[in-house]
Protein backbone atom coordinates (compact mmCIF):
# COMPACT_ATOMS: atom_id res chain seq x y z
CA UNK A 1 0.00 0.00 0.00
CA UNK A 2 1.26 3.09 -0.83
CA UNK A 3 0.93 5.21 2.06
CA UNK A 4 1.60 4.91 5.82
CA UNK A 5 -1.93 6.31 6.55
CA UNK A 6 -3.64 3.52 4.34
CA UNK A 7 -2.52 0.98 6.77
CA UNK A 8 -3.51 3.00 9.92
CA UNK A 9 -6.90 4.71 8.70
CA UNK A 10 -9.68 2.81 10.54
CA UNK A 11 -12.48 4.04 8.37
CA UNK A 12 -14.44 0.97 6.90
CA UNK A 13 -13.45 1.73 3.24
CA UNK A 14 -9.58 1.34 4.14
CA UNK A 15 -10.69 -2.03 6.66
CA UNK A 16 -11.69 -3.39 3.35
CA UNK A 17 -9.12 -2.15 1.08
CA UNK A 18 -6.54 -4.08 3.72
CA UNK A 19 -8.63 -6.64 3.17
CA UNK A 20 -8.26 -7.05 -0.31
CA UNK A 21 -4.53 -6.31 -0.23
CA UNK A 22 -4.50 -9.29 1.79
CA UNK A 23 -5.89 -11.44 -0.58
CA UNK A 24 -3.83 -10.54 -3.20
CA UNK A 25 -0.76 -10.97 -1.29
CA UNK A 26 -2.24 -14.74 -0.44
CA UNK A 27 -2.82 -15.23 -4.42
CA UNK A 28 1.01 -13.91 -4.80
CA UNK A 29 2.53 -16.31 -2.81
CA UNK A 30 -0.11 -19.22 -4.16
CA UNK A 31 1.13 -18.67 -7.49
CA UNK A 32 4.77 -18.73 -5.93
CA UNK A 33 3.91 -22.49 -4.52
CA UNK A 34 3.92 -21.10 -1.05
CA UNK A 35 1.49 -23.40 1.42
CA UNK A 36 -0.85 -21.86 4.25
CA UNK A 37 -1.32 -18.44 2.40
CA UNK A 38 -4.15 -16.88 3.92
CA UNK A 39 -2.04 -17.35 7.59
CA UNK A 40 1.30 -15.93 5.71
CA UNK A 41 -0.42 -13.35 4.02
CA UNK A 42 -2.67 -11.85 7.40
CA UNK A 43 0.80 -12.21 9.34
CA UNK A 44 2.69 -9.89 6.05
CA UNK A 45 0.04 -7.34 6.50
CA UNK A 46 0.27 -7.44 10.25
CA UNK A 47 3.63 -6.94 9.71
CA UNK A 48 3.28 -4.31 7.12
CA UNK A 49 0.95 -2.74 9.54
CA UNK A 50 3.26 -2.70 12.91
CA UNK A 51 5.98 -0.81 10.16
CA UNK A 52 3.31 1.53 9.45
CA UNK A 53 2.79 2.35 13.15
CA UNK A 54 6.58 2.49 13.59
CA UNK A 55 7.33 5.03 10.66
CA UNK A 56 6.97 9.09 10.62
CA UNK A 57 3.78 10.57 9.15
CA UNK A 58 5.29 12.12 5.39
CA UNK A 59 5.35 15.43 5.50
CA UNK A 60 3.35 17.10 2.62
CA UNK A 61 4.98 17.28 -1.06
CA UNK A 62 7.29 13.99 -0.19
CA UNK A 63 5.55 10.97 -1.51
CA UNK A 64 6.80 7.88 1.05
CA UNK A 65 7.18 5.61 -2.36
CA UNK A 66 9.44 7.78 -3.61
CA UNK A 67 11.88 7.38 -0.49
CA UNK A 68 11.37 3.67 0.37
CA UNK A 69 11.00 0.54 -1.55
CA UNK A 70 7.31 -0.62 -0.78
CA UNK A 71 6.97 -3.73 2.01
CA UNK A 72 5.57 -5.02 -0.79
CA UNK A 73 7.78 -4.91 -3.59
CA UNK A 74 9.88 -7.17 -1.26
CA UNK A 75 7.76 -9.52 -0.18
CA UNK A 76 6.87 -10.02 -4.49
CA UNK A 77 10.81 -9.91 -4.53
CA UNK A 78 11.24 -12.89 -1.98
CA UNK A 79 8.08 -14.96 -3.86
CA UNK A 80 9.70 -14.93 -7.08
CA UNK A 81 13.29 -15.93 -5.65
CA UNK A 82 11.44 -18.43 -4.09
CA UNK A 83 9.77 -19.34 -7.18
CA UNK A 84 12.72 -19.15 -9.60
CA UNK A 85 14.64 -21.48 -7.07
CA UNK A 86 11.47 -24.16 -7.45
CA UNK A 87 11.64 -24.11 -11.38
CA UNK A 88 15.08 -24.68 -10.87
CA UNK A 89 15.01 -27.40 -9.12
CA UNK A 90 12.29 -28.89 -11.09
CA UNK A 91 14.81 -28.28 -13.93
CA UNK A 92 17.82 -29.91 -12.52
CA UNK A 93 15.38 -33.18 -11.26
CA UNK A 94 13.98 -33.44 -14.97
CA UNK A 95 17.91 -33.47 -16.62
CA UNK A 96 19.05 -35.57 -13.61
CA UNK A 97 16.02 -37.80 -14.62
CA UNK A 98 16.45 -37.47 -18.88
CA UNK A 99 20.17 -38.52 -18.25
CA UNK A 100 19.19 -42.30 -17.13
CA UNK A 101 17.00 -42.32 -19.66
CA UNK A 102 19.31 -42.14 -22.20
CA UNK A 103 20.32 -45.01 -24.30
Amino acid sequence: MPDRDDYLDQSPKMAGLRDQYRSHIAAMLKLAGIDDVEIRAARILTLEIQIAQTHVRERKGRSSMSAHKSVLENVLDAAHIVLEMRILRQQSAWLSVSRHLRP
